[in-house]
């Protein structure tokens, strides 16, 4: 069974060296393992965007361990919490309140059996406003595991970045 321990343990160096079948736009068809999974991270963007926060939380299994924030959220209920107060409106440095905008990009998806991961950048902006008008942005990987009711995140942690992470597709070498 995976847990937190194991997934420290294993780290990213290690689940990058697993043997996994990739995404690219390149591959005639996709395993069906690979295909369900793209349709979760698809399905998490989405409910990011969109600040659809009982859907993001659905899509982390119950004992995720999860950087979001401050710190760690290892519950679903500190999970909701920490998200509802990110989509909350607030005012702006100029007095106009400010509608939280968390855009997310999915850049690689791969996936062997029932583990998977996913990597992409992300930004925080006004919504509404428009790229040049981001206020930060870093990087992401998740690690998916299939269980009964499908894909669920069991592991997330996300880096800010001091440069802005680039707009739009991004090259794969």
């Amino acid at each position: 069974m995976l847990n937190r321990r194991t997934l420290i343990e294993l780290g990213p160096a290690a689940l990058a060296a697993c043997s996994v079948a990739s995404l690219s736009d390149a591959a005639p068809e996709q395993p069906a393992s690979a295909r369900s999974l793209t349709e979760a991270t698809r399905a998490f963007s989405e409910a990011i965007m969109s600040g659809n926060v009982s859907r993001m939380v659905a899509l982390h299994a119950d004992d995720a361990f999860v950087v979001y924030g401050p710190g760690p959220n290892t519950t679903p209920a500190v999970l909701r919490k920490t998200w509802e107060e990110y989509f909350a409106p607030k005012p702006g440095p100029d007095g106009v309140t400010i509608q939280p905008y968390h855009p997310v990009e999915t850049d690689h998806v791969e996936a062997s059996g029932d583990l998977g991961y996913s990597r992409g950048r992300y930004w925080h902006g006004q919504k509404g406003a428009g790229p040049e008008k981001y206020r930060g942005g870093g990087y992401f990987t998740a690690v998916w595991k299939r269980r009964l009711d499908g894909w669920r995140i069991v592991a997330f942690a996300s880096t800010a970045t001091r440069e802005m992470p680039p707009v739009g597709p991004v090259a794969h070498a």
